[in-house]
């Protein structure tokens, strides 16, 4: 297992259960309201170095996608050691309250395969080809 040093002001790096996959985040700030349709900063008082060959990448939790609550961007590069800032959308009619100690994402942590972009003319033919946004029938 690789080390992941981190700092924290209030809650400690922990998964729910041993066989999770990625980290809970608590709101280490004040009570937050996010009004309709907004955008706000989620503080989580952690400061992480991702190892080299990995990337961290901050998820939604179930609970938070219930409210109607959706998180954005999130991913943090091996070099980047400031706090980890969630950023939450409200996508509900009404405005939604975060509590400090809640629980808001989950990071995880997972490695990295280099590679090396080659521009080409012509791309090798596939099967699925440029099919997207549903064209497998889901």
């Amino acid at each position: 297992m690789t080390p992941m040093p981190y700092i924290t002001n209030r809650y400690p790096l922990r998964k729910a259960h041993a066989d999770d996959a990625a980290y809970d985040l608590h709101n280490t700030g004040k009570i937050t309201t996010i009004p309709p349709h907004h955008t706000t900063k989620i503080p989580t008082g952690i400061h992480a170095a991702i190892p080299q060959g990995h990337v961290g990448i901050i998820k939604d939790r179930s609970s938070i996608g219930a409210k109607g609550l959706a998180v954005r961007g999130g991913v943090i590069d091996p070099g980047y050691t400031g706090e980890i800032i969630v950023l939450i959308q409200n996508n509900s009619p009404r405005s939604q309250v975060i509590q400090p100690g809640d629980r808001v994402a989950q990071l995880l942590v997972i490695p990295t395969s280099p590679v090396t972009p080659v521009e080409v003319k012509v791309l090798q033919d596939t099967q699925r080809g440029d099919g997207g946004f549903g064209s497998t029938g889901a």
